[in-house]
């Protein structure tokens, strides 16, 4: 605007009829803004640059809707500007909502125009956008415009001369309401196409509106029917653009989405083909670690439209020494597998089907068959299932459909975990039942092969009241369950989370539970011979609500040590074992203002960042010391890593933002570009929408 080879910015200021520009300095800041009257109850919408009186200053030209300073009773919502009638001299043309019309104003190279000539975009129209482009080829301008009243574009075909053919016209969906539409070559066929927004209003009655909508030229003044691409649940897009945002030589869109306060970046990758960049919804991030200790930015990779991620699992699923990994995306009802390039950057996600309804929380991963070959365990909270994805076999990365595994009726697999906990050198898994207030244990015969559930939980006579342990006794040789034995456990204490580990030293796997309804982690000693101990318990601090559950050996005595996020009272919990299935006592000394005390605890916490809501942990060494760190996933929108000083004890927490409602649910660590340093996975759900009781798992 000011000739110092810099870009500025303009803006429209609906509400305060002024006109604002920006000046930039170059280095990506701009000056304060100036600020220009358009009138009173002037009501502005749209706005366009250019050189109208040809004195190679950039002019600016703004629709107001309130004064009707642009045609006649026209409420004018967008204007934009091209030669119509090829005299060298650029011409206005407007979007006029109410009168449900385009006025075209050419002008006179002077800064002045003519009186509009006006074209009908039919009855109730209300044309919300226009565009030009040349769609016929015929080097003659043509125009388009959004029409938010009938759910469709127009299009007028150029004479050259101004004038323009009757309208044609192309759904856009019913009750889709578009907004805005933006030309260009998005196939890289020298065609021009039309993208436009489905903006929807009514998001529960038109609840696949919220799109993108492509509309690939023929080069003869016609398109093919739309394409569309989501851009999340309830986001309202409302204005659209194109440009090439990353180099390839290839045109990417851009949307503002108005309902969910963010934009959303399509990258193109190929003919009509988009992989979404977004800020926050439906996503894992993956954020990269530096030698010096610190992490960038995230790269994020979509998740498919209101998948809701949940749980992350990271593994060599195609045998080429990168990793790879596997999603469970609750509301997607899928798991999602991401290979990787090994330099940090993911194939497009490939997605298996757990089943209509299934609600898949949690996954693990595991080789169940012996083939080498990477399988997948998925708990499916809403179908009481665990899902078995077993390997192809063919090291390529896919797997064959899911197997189901019953978990038994209303008893909600939210967490699954694996090991061998009978000692027989197949793999086995352990299922934490959050509705029926149980564990319970399917034990594989190395082939990819299951038995039935013994639970070590409320059994069914004592649902939902009376939770307890269930012990089953079977036989060796036909594994037929007999007499199930009841042991109480505690009023209503609904598993969360569980996690596996010999943490009493007798080379026995054992399980520790988190309980979403009491303050407490629950042991299960194992006796080699599938059967379970008693449960016992510590406490993790009143209120704590844990959401998940991770192990290793904090203080380097190869004793097995246990971490909690307590999302309610914003801190992780620390448990140091002492190798007989106890842990440490330590004395904390307590300052009040009045008196020092001391007490003695078991639990040790450090505190999140303020009102974080941590969910999720992992527990690997960051900063190559030899001491295991542990990081937390906090659901407003960080992470914190807390660094381990190799004697159970930990430093102060480093922070780094997810995005702006990013409220990532899962963490997990691994090295995914191949520089010998430690980076980090979340899952972003990221949904403004309220999930209520869609998923009742506490």
């Amino acid at each position: 605007m000011n000739h110092d080879y810099r870009l500025d910015i303009v803006v429209v200021n609906y509400g305060t009829d002024k006109l604002l520009v920006f000046f930039g300095k170059g280095d990506g800041t701009f000056s304060q803004s100036n600020s220009y009257p358009t009138g009173p109850n002037s009501t502005h919408y749209g706005v366009s640059i250019a050189d109208f009186n040809e004195d190679n200053s950039l002019d600016i030209v703004t629709a107001n809707t309130g004064s009707n300073n642009v045609g006649s009773s026209s409420k004018p919502f967008a204007v934009c500007v091209g030669d119509l009638n090829q005299d060298t001299t650029l011409d206005l043309i407007v979007a006029n909502c109410c009168s449900s019309n385009v006025g075209v104003l050419f002008g006179n190279g002077s800064g002045t125009f003519s009186d509009p000539s006006l074209y009908s975009t039919g009855l109730g129209s209300d044309p919300y956008s226009v565009a030009v482009g040349d769609f016929n080829n015929d080097n003659q301008l043509d125009i388009t415009t959004a029409n938010y009243g009938t759910n469709n574009l127009c299009v007028f075909l150029g004479f050259g001369n101004g004038s323009f053919s009757n309208l044609t016209s192309y759904s856009t969906e019913s009750g889709s309401t578009p907004t805005s539409d933006a030309v260009g070559d998005i196939s890289n066929d020298t065609l021009y196409d039309l993208i436009v927004t489905h903006y929807s209003i009514d998001s529960i009655a038109n609840y696949h509106s919220d799109n993108i909508a492509l509309f690939l030229g023929f080069g003869n003044g016609s398109f093919r029917s739309a394409i569309l691409y989501s851009t999340g649940l309830d986001s309202g897009p409302y204005s659209v653009l194109v440009g090439n945002f990353n180099s390839d030589d290839r045109l990417d869109v851009v949307s503002a989405n108005n309902a969910a306060n963010y934009l959303v970046l399509f990258l193109h990758y190929g003919f009509e083909s988009f992989k979404t960049k977004e800020t926050d919804a439906y996503t894992i991030c993956v954020i990269f670690g530096t030698q010096d200790e610190t992490f960038s930015i995230s790269q994020s990779y979509y998740t498919g439209f209101y998948s809701w991620p949940y749980s992350v699992a990271v593994a060599d699923f195609n045998n080429d020494k990168r990793l790879d990994i596997a999603i469970a995306n609750t509301f997607g009802l899928n798991t999602g597998i991401f290979l990787g390039n090994g330099d940090g950057t993911f194939s497009a996600q490939t997605t298996y089907p757990t089943g209509l309804n299934s609600l898949p929380t949690d996954i693990d991963v595991s080789d169940f068959n012996n083939d080498h070959h990477m399988d997948i365990a998925v708990a499916d909270y809403g179908i009481d299932n665990v899902g078995v994805f077993l390997g192809n076999g063919n090291g390529n990365g896919t797997f064959l459909n899911q197997k189901n595994i019953s978990t038994g009726s209303l008893s909600g697999s939210y967490w699954v975990a694996v090991g061998d906990f009978n000692k027989d050198g197949n793999l086995d898994f352990v299922a934490a039942l959050s509705l029926s207030g149980s564990v319970g244990v399917c034990f594989g015969d190395g082939n990819g092969s299951f038995s039935n559930i013994a639970l070590f939980g409320a059994g069914t006579a004592t649902y939902p009241w009376d939770i307890g342990v269930v012990v089953i006794l079977w036989s060796d040789q036909s594994r037929i369950f007999l007499v199930p034995i009841t042991y109480s456990t505690g009023l209503n204490s609904s598993p969360q989370a569980l996690a596996v580990g010999a943490f009493n030293k007798d080379q026995h796997l054992d399980v520790v539970v988190t309980y979403s309804k009491n303050s407490s982690v629950g042991f299960f000693f194992g006796y080699g011979n599938e059967s379970l101990s008693n449960k016992v318990t510590y406490s993790t601090g009143a209120n704590s609500h844990r959401w998940s559950i991770a192990v290793g050996y904090l203080n380097n005595d190869n004793i097995l040590d246990i971490v909690v996020p307590n999302s309610t009272t914003n801190n992780i919990g620390v448990l140091l074992g002492l190798g007989n299935g106890t842990f440490k006592n330590l004395t904390v000394t307590i300052y009040s203002r009045i008196s020092i005390t001391s007490k003695i605890v078991t639990l040790t916490t450090y505190p999140t960042d303020t009102l974080a809501d941590p969910v999720s942990i992992a527990i690997i060494d960051f900063n190559k010391d030899n001491n295991l760190d542990v990081v937390a996933n906090n659901r407003a929108n960080s992470i914190n890593i807390f660094e381990g000083n190799g004697d159970g004890t930990f430093s102060t927490r480093i922070s780094y933002l997810t995005d702006y409602q990013s409220s990532p649910n899962w963490v997990i660590a691994g090295d995914f570009n191949n520089d010998g340093w430690v980076d980090i996975i979340v899952s972003a759900s990221g949904t403004k929408k309220n999930l209520k009781s869609l998923l009742k798992l506490c």
